[in-house]
């Protein structure tokens, strides 16, 4: 008992200092803790015998008498020649008839030890606390040498080392770099914030950490506006696309994205990607196919093609709603203004 009393006190002391920053010290926590918690373990034979000693098991009372019993003292038993009858006495609610008898009476609980003896249940309790107290002063140096490590390979972190693991994984997976990143835009307006960025990248499975990623999506957010839109995400994998001009299938994301930014609401109109030149608007599942028709984006309906922005307004609930609402007020006005100027008329009119 006096090794657990001076054990819990040199834990708790321990425990109300802060760690240190350096890797080599902590390290050295960890060994010093490591040698007590075997030193603890070699006493835990001695606790056994204990709690040994001074338990016994605790009386329940069983759920149910022996059959042997109920067979001595039958209710309602049957004499020879009788028919069987069933006796709702001797059944209990819902028990199957066809229950196999046993002489072993059945309890609703496994036997638990009790400790009857007042210092020997001190001791164990007392030994159980300061091993609680132990395993958690493990797992806080474990975790504090952990991100220090993290901190340690962050100063040393190379881009182009990461984006080379990155495109890698993707390689691996089989998967495009931009199915990655609608995953991420849950709204589709082209852009998500940095948080949603990195924890879509953590969620992913990707082997990284989240000091890594707050450095990665510092550097995908290069206007530094807190969000990273899908040119910059593509520019940031794809250095050497910089200088490159953009595809057909570029200019028409980047046209559908701006086209879609312009809407204000909650639940915004959501646009789909699906292949090159092929997209699903709002709730519908029909794919149409959008092209650049001299120096315009258009959708293909029915026979014909139509400019993407008159498509929106057609199709965009929203849009549609602003239209007549528009109108509707401008009807408003004009019935206002006729009214008033029939009022007018009739006041100055002689009698």
């Amino acid at each position: 008992m006096r090794w657990l009393l001076g054990a819990e006190a040199t834990l708790t002391a321990l425990e109300a200092q802060p760690l240190p920053d350096d890797i080599p010290l902590v390290e050295r926590l960890i060994d010093d803790h490591k040698v007590f918690m075997e030193d603890m373990s070699k006493r835990q034979p001695d606790v056994d015998r204990v709690s040994k000693a001074f338990s016994g098991k605790r009386q329940q009372p069983p759920v149910q008498q022996p059959v042997q019993q109920l067979q001595q003292h039958p209710v309602g038993a049957r004499r020879r020649g009788e028919p069987l009858h069933h006796d709702r006495r001797t059944t209990p609610h819902g028990a199957s008839q066809s229950t196999p008898r046993t002489s072993t009476p059945v309890r609703g609980h496994h036997a638990e030890p009790e400790i009857r003896h007042p210092r020997a249940k001190e001791l164990v309790d007392k030994w159980q606390h300061v091993w609680l107290l132990a395993l958690e002063r493990q797992r806080r140096l474990l975790e504090r040498l952990k991100y220090l490590q993290e901190l340690e390979s962050i100063k040393n972190f190379d881009f182009d080392e990461w984006r080379r693991r990155f495109l890698g994984w993707m390689n691996n997976k089989k998967s495009r770099v931009m199915d990655l990143f609608r995953k991420i835009d849950k709204d589709n307006d082209g852009k998500v914030t940095k948080e949603d960025f990195i924890d879509g990248i953590l969620k992913s499975k990707f082997p990284t950490s989240r000091l890594e990623m707050e450095k990665v999506a510092d550097i995908f957010d290069r206007n530094g506006d807190g969000y990273i839109d899908h040119k910059e995400y593509i520019d940031t994998l794809r250095p050497d696309r910089d200088n490159k001009p953009l595809t057909e299938a570029e200019k028409i994301q980047d046209e559908v994205q701006r086209q879609v930014a312009k809407c204000t609401c909650v639940h915004r109109f959501k646009v789909f990607q699906v292949g090159e030149g092929k997209y699903r608007f709002g709730e519908s599942q029909k794919l149409r196919l959008v092209r650049i028709l001299r120096s315009t984006v258009m959708v293909r309906v029915g026979g014909g093609w139509v400019a993407l922005d008159e498509f929106l307004v057609k199709n965009d609930p929203c849009r549609g709603g602003r239209e007549e609402a528009l109108l509707l007020t401008r009807l408003i006005i004009e019935q206002y203004r006729r009214s008033q100027s029939k009022q007018f008329e009739v006041q100055m009119s002689p009698h």
